[in-house]
């Protein structure tokens, strides 16, 4: 146990990357990067087609759902579904913002062989995946409250 412990550490205490695992966290860390960017484009483009067509699928849908004839209802609703996608863009750009930060400090960290970098990005990816879990744990308690209701 001391000889693997003497593999793994160095003279300070301090964990060695070697180039096997260095590879594997280059490869993740352009992963992570391609995977972030990837949210930003679809939320980007998920708000332009709302931009464009926002005002004819409020239309559609109040009309679709029956709730009156006046405009009020249309107009809330579109004031509705505007904070909703604002706030899920926020929720999104937020996120994947600590997927990316990953990504960069993984990726100049092992290029610059600097331990404090490459601590900072697993921090990053440890903020991001608390993010996903709280998000995760939101989606099941909606999903229950709603197979409870019908």
């Amino acid at each position: 146990m001391d000889q693997l412990q003497d593999d793994f550490l160095s003279s300070e205490n301090e964990l060695r990357i070697d180039n096997e695992t260095s590879g594997y966290l280059i490869e993740t860390s352009k992963w992570a990067k391609f995977i972030a960017l990837a949210f930003y484009i679809v939320t980007g483009i998920v708000i332009m087609v709302f931009l464009f067509y926002g005002s004819d699928i409020s239309e559609t849908y109040t009309r679709r759902r029956s709730f009156g004839s006046g405009r009020d209802v249309e107009s809330a609703f579109f004031i509705g579904i505007v904070i909703a996608l604002i706030l899920i863009a926020v929720v999104v750009a937020v996120t994947y913002y600590f997927l990316l930060a990953f990504a960069n400090k993984m990726q100049a960290g092992i290029a610059t062989e600097n331990i404090e970098l490459v601590n900072n990005g697993l921090k990053s990816l440890k903020v991001h995946f608390i993010i996903i879990g709280i998000l995760m744990i939101i989606g099941i308690l909606v999903t229950l409250y709603n197979i409870s209701n019908t």
